[in-house]
């Protein structure tokens, strides 16, 4: 799913790039670092909306793939909501990532696309570990909730 997803984002990067120029959109996301994170989310997508769209598309895109890889993973691989969710949380963490990194770099030696992309792709990793942590809380708390 962090592959397919990575993937998706990479293409709509690619194909916002295609209709702005990249130095235009590394300027305007220096420019975001004053923004609240709310504020950074939405600015963010609605600066790059391909990337966003198609990195929750290639999220989706693995409930297919899910139970050939892991068939003792059952139909839990396959409910739609929970892939949704980790999209979303990969957003988050996509948003946060680049935030965090601008914020910290920019104190250092200057911001580069590379850099941005690597936090970008840090937050990613770690949206879809909250995201898995939470949906095993929520099992984990139900289950209990059950036998007590």
């Amino acid at each position: 799913m962090l592959s397919l997803g990575i993937g998706g984002m990479l293409l709509g990067l690619f194909w916002d790039t295609k209709h702005t120029p990249i130095a235009i959109l590394e300027n305007l996301c220096v420019s975001s670092a004053p923004l609240s994170f709310l504020d950074s989310m939405v600015f963010h997508a609605n600066l790059f909306p391909m990337m966003h769209a198609l990195m929750v598309v290639g999220g989706i895109s693995a409930i297919p793939t899910l139970r050939l890889l892991r068939p003792d993973c059952r139909r839990l691989c396959s409910m739609l909501t929970q892939n949704i969710l980790c999209s979303s949380w990969m957003l988050v963490g996509m948003t946060l990532g680049s935030t965090i990194f601008v914020q910290s770099i920019r104190s250092m030696n200057g911001i580069s696309i590379d850099k941005m992309l690597g936090g970008m792709f840090t937050g990613m990793v770690w949206g879809m570990v909250v995201s898995v942590g939470l949906y095993r809380l929520f099992y984990i708390t139900r289950d209990r909730l059950k036998l007590a």
